[in-house]
């Protein structure tokens, strides 16, 4: 089974400075790591952004830390649907269909 991952962040990283609106501006804001398998490279690379730097930011050995920090807006976390689910209203995922 496939599982729904996204970048999720707090709806204010949307309209500040830089903005983020389009897949691209990930290069410009601090992307939240976990444990999880499937890491920003992976994503990066099947959504074709490879040449985003992927090797910086912040990690948290929990994901429930790691949403927690997106949720406050310390960055971009590449969330999992199924841990993200409690949190679903309080955080922004991106629209595949109009950012990708």
């Amino acid at each position: 089974m496939e599982e729904d991952v996204s970048p999720v962040c707090n709806p204010e990283l949307l309209r500040g400075i830089p903005p983020l609106s389009t897949p691209g501006d990930l290069r410009h804001h601090r992307l939240i790591h976990d444990n999880f398998r499937m890491g920003w490279a992976t994503w990066l690379q099947a959504s074709g952004l490879d040449e985003i730097d992927h090797t910086g930011g912040v990690r948290f050995e929990s994901a429930a830390y790691a949403v927690e920090a997106a949720v406050h807006g310390e960055g971009i976390l590449l969330g999992r649907r199924v841990l993200s689910l409690p949190i679903w209203l309080q955080v922004v995922w991106f629209v595949r269909s109009t950012l990708l």
